[in-house]
């Protein structure tokens, strides 16, 4: 049955050992997903909330035993989540869990606590990229600094068969020594395993970042340059203060995502350098076949951007972009 599935599913993350049950204090089982703070939990303090998305909330706690501040993230819905949530988020553990990498968060521990699964992780104390471009967008070196060392980790992913399909500004966090961390691999895909959590035709991602293949919810085609393209829209995004595409309703963004052309950077800022844009455009092409063949080819273009060495990618002429755009539309 269910229980059972998500059990073994637990024991083969964690090498058959689940954590005691043992209440929280401070909050029962029924009441957990507002708990008073703080409040023990298993072997954590929990101190306060750092986050909540559509399915997790995220707290800043501290491993008691060890004396070590840790970022825990648990399911919002707490001991009514179904069984895929359950999957979904353990699944998220065991990809970021495989993934050994500076510029990525790292996983410690998962199991579940009262009946409330967790996972937890690296504390990055800083902040996102989302949060840094509030008030003004961020310089293009440094812009082009931040997406290089993302586009090195999410290589280093890709080597290990596993693609992030959720990069967005607020999965990458920025510490206090200016260093970029990847986080939220609950969307994450291993390539040619197929573990049932996504469903055939769905559209899962944030609109503006989706690539138009994961947009148009074609989930065997969502493979590595599915996250170029979203490395290229969160590089968008932080040297003009906008994402590319951004409409008055999800349905309408999806639309633009699929079949509009992606602006050109200097449209909207226009002292953004012309080698960066043409870097920029190269990765947000609606097709995966004329993006960058690889994170590793993106990072070494920027690379050679922040060194004032000629990049490898060439800008498309206007004739090009209209006869792709043309090719885009189904009649066509």
């Amino acid at each position: 049955d269910d229980s059972q599935a998500t059990q073994a599913f637990v024991a083969d993350f964690t090498g058959g050992v689940t954590p005691e049950a043992s209440p929280p204090q401070g909050a029962s089982s029924g009441q957990f997903s507002l708990p008073i703070l703080p409040c023990h939990f298993g072997e954590y303090l929990l101190e306060r909330v750092l986050g909540r998305g559509g399915m997790g909330v995220v707290y800043f706690g501290r491993q008691v035993q060890l004396d070590r501040p840790v970022a825990i993230k648990m399911i919002r819905s707490g001991v009514l989540a179904s069984h895929n949530e359950v999957l979904r988020f353990y699944a998220e553990a065991r990809s970021a869990a495989q993934l050994d990498h500076p510029n990525i968060v790292t996983v410690h521990q998962c199991g579940a606590v009262d009946g409330h699964r967790y996972f937890s992780m690296d504390y990055v104390a800083g902040t996102d990229l989302s949060k840094l471009i509030e008030s003004a967008p961020l310089d293009t070196r440094r812009a082009a600094r931040y997406v290089r060392d993302a586009a090195r980790a999410i290589q280093y992913a890709h080597e290990r068969g596993i693609v992030h399909r959720d990069l967005k500004p607020a999965n990458v966090l920025v510490d206090e020594s200016d260093q970029i961390h990847i986080t939220d691999f609950g969307l994450a895909k291993s390539v040619g395993k197929d573990t049932g959590l996504t469903a055939s035709g769905a559209a899962l991602g944030t609109p503006s970042y989706m690539s138009p293949e994961q947009a148009a919810g074609r989930v065997g085609e969502q493979n590595q340059a599915t996250d170029i393209y979203s490395l290229g829209a969160v590089l968008f995004t932080i040297v003009t203060g906008q994402p590319p595409f951004k409409s008055g309703s999800v349905v309408q963004t999806i639309l633009h995502v699929i079949h509009r052309p992606a602006p050109m950077a200097r449209s909207v800022r226009g002292d953004i350098p012309a080698d960066l844009e043409t870097i920029i455009d190269v990765c947000l092409q609606k097709s995966p076949e004329r993006r960058y063949n690889s994170a590793a080819a993106l990072a070494d273009d920027l690379e050679r951007f922040l060194l004032g060495a000629p990049i490898a990618a060439r800008p498309a002429s206007h004739l090009c972009r209209c006869w792709y755009w043309l090719l885009g539309i189904p009649i066509f």
